[in-house]
């Protein structure tokens, strides 16, 4: 029984190996298109390209519920002299009306606004550098996870001590990582206009991995003294 435990932890870190493996190759062609992003950005003038972003909205307005909630007779006359004197904002955005038209008792209108997001060249520099540093640190956190499946895949107990020192290794890897994840998404929405100012959006399910983890070495290294005293008694 205990040596077929041993062998399905042993499977698992070879099936951990292969897919680290894989990962990792696809983590480093990512941090190869962000470097060649990166120079290829900086080495095009700034000016070059500016992309600014504009929407539009489409609002209908049923006659019948506005006349039901006010208890008002509505007509299409008022609504439009309403609408037409006036803008609408949702969002922090200034939306102009531009079109209002009637169809059978719904009134739609079209309007138009001018987003403030103007994404430069400059800032697509920035988002390749923010991306290759995640990706470099998302690389490392895989290495050290690739070495933690390759001690499960020749070990004879997963109490061993070199599987206890790669777990641990593998949990303080994440902590940089989380770090990085957070600020890089914040500057990467600052960079693009998503955002008015470089803020941390902390990923609570990330946090609740590397807390996991944390408590798995915790918990062999629990178990590795629990079998140290067995082996004592026997």
């Amino acid at each position: 029984m205990k040596r077929q435990a041993i062998l399905k932890i042993n499977k698992m870190g070879k099936a951990g190996v292969i897919i680290l493996n894989i990962l990792k190759v696809v983590m480093i062609l990512a941090i190869v298109g962000c470097v060649i992003g990166t120079i290829a950005c900086a080495a095009l003038p700034k000016n070059l390209l500016t992309m600014r972003f504009s929407g539009d909205a489409t609002v209908t307005i049923d006659l019948d519920a506005v006349e039901q909630m006010t208890g008002m007779s509505v007509s299409e006359a008022q609504l439009r002299e309403q609408l037409a004197s006036g803008d609408m904002t949702v969002d922090g955005k200034d939306y102009v009306m531009n079109q209002i038209s009637l169809e059978g008792r719904n009134m739609v209108v079209d309007t138009q606004a001018e987003m403030p997001r103007t994404i430069q060249l400059s800032n697509l520099t920035l988002v390749c550098i923010s991306g290759l540093v995640l990706c470099i640190a998302s690389l490392v956190s895989m290495i050290f996870a690739g070495k933690v499946c390759k001690a499960f895949r020749d070990c004879q107990s997963p109490f061993e001590e070199n599987v206890i020192r790669r777990m641990q290794y593998f949990a303080y890897s994440l902590i940089p990582t989380v770090l990085l994840e957070s600020v890089v998404a914040g500057s990467i929405g600052y960079f693009l206009g998503n955002t008015d100012g470089i803020g941390v959006n902390l990923n609570v399910s990330t946090i609740l991995v590397v807390l996991v983890v944390f408590a798995l070495v915790y918990v062999f290294k629990y178990g590795a003294l629990l079998q140290q005293e067995s082996d004592e008694t026997l």
